[in-house]
């Protein structure tokens, strides 16, 4: 059910999306910004998480500081075992996302995460078998552009500005920092005015030096995203395009230019089955505005973007 929001909410959320102060009181400075009481601002992202409209106040993890395999996994699975695919997938950590889209021969899309490629080669074949899939495709990432997500709330259309990510990310275990610690930041902060203090004490610093790790980590690519993750679905964004283009160029242009694209994503072919290696995404409230990204890039780039919609999310409500 899509959640309506006032306009105190649209200007709270906006500003958790786009503007959150890696600071030691974020929400204090940001009631600051806004112009209003911090315990009203806190009771604001309060309801809204109790809604679920906020997943988070906190960090992605980019899964390759974790030194993981990722793969998007395009399957052929029949109509009648899609609940069956539903029931083995819906508890697995593994798979972080689980879409059905309306391409005319791959009808389930999952990102899969493993510890190796033979790991996640089995997990697939036994996954396809179980589930009686007439065909699948393993697409391994080569490069991640970006991973933002973040909704505008006022365009209607997922609206990010992030930079690119740093081509090679180090690894947490390299760092030499506590990976506990790392996932408590990914997890999520606490809705009170010092947020950082409790994770700060727990690993013996001062809230200060907490902060100069985030943003260390920050600037390397193993944290992204600082502020609110939100349920896009549930703030009527339900028009979601995976963009699929048949250049590896491609994808640098659209990380540099294309404000509504997320998750973009160079990724190798499969011959024969699969000859896009650029995807992205676009998250709309309205189908004609995600075809307008796509005929805009299309155009820049004189070649084809190939739009692929979200018929239904196998796997809503996950807070990645």
């Amino acid at each position: 059910m899509q959640v309506r929001l006032n306009n105190d909410d649209i200007n709270i959320l906006m500003e958790a999306q786009y503007r959150f102060p890696v600071t030691p009181e974020p929400f204090r400075d940001m009631a600051e910004a806004l112009g209003m009481d911090e315990e009203q601002l806190l009771g604001s992202l309060r309801r809204l998480k109790e809604l679920r409209v906020v997943k988070r106040i906190g960090y992605y993890l980019n899964y390759r500081s974790q030194r993981r395999v990722a793969a998007l996994v395009a399957l052929r699975v029949p109509g009648p075992s899609l609940e069956a695919f539903k029931q083995l997938t819906r508890s697995d950590r593994d798979v972080t996302h689980s879409y059905l889209r309306d391409h005319p021969w791959y009808n389930v899309w999952i990102v899969v995460k493993k510890d190796s490629r033979g790991e996640l080669e089995e997990y697939v074949e036994e996954l396809a078998r179980r589930v009686g899939a007439e065909d699948y495709a393993v697409l391994y990432g080569k490069r991640t552009y970006k991973l933002s997500v973040k909704f505008d709330l006022r365009r209607g259309v997922s609206w990010s500005l992030q930079g690119r990510l740093p081509e090679k990310v180090p690894s947490i275990e390299d760092l030499g920092i506590p990976m506990a610690l790392v996932m408590d930041l990914r997890r999520g902060l606490p809705l009170k005015p010092r947020p950082y203090e409790e994770i700060a004490s727990r690993y013996g610093l001062g809230v200060e030096e907490l902060l100069g790790l985030v943003e260390e980590l920050l600037a390397k690519g193993v944290l992204g995203d600082p502020g609110a993750a939100l349920d896009g679905e549930k703030l009527g964004f339900r028009s979601n395009a995976m963009v699929v283009l048949p250049c590896e160029d491609c994808c640098e242009w659209v990380a540099s230019n294309a404000a509504e694209a997320t998750h973009v994503v160079l990724r190798e072919t499969v011959p024969g089955k699969w000859e896009y290696p650029c995807y992205f995404m676009v998250h709309a409230r309205r189908r004609d505005t995600a075809l307008e990204v796509a005929h805009r890039v299309s155009e820049s780039l004189g070649v084809e973007a190939s739009p692929i919609f979200s018929l239904e999310n196998l796997k809503p409500g996950v807070v990645r």
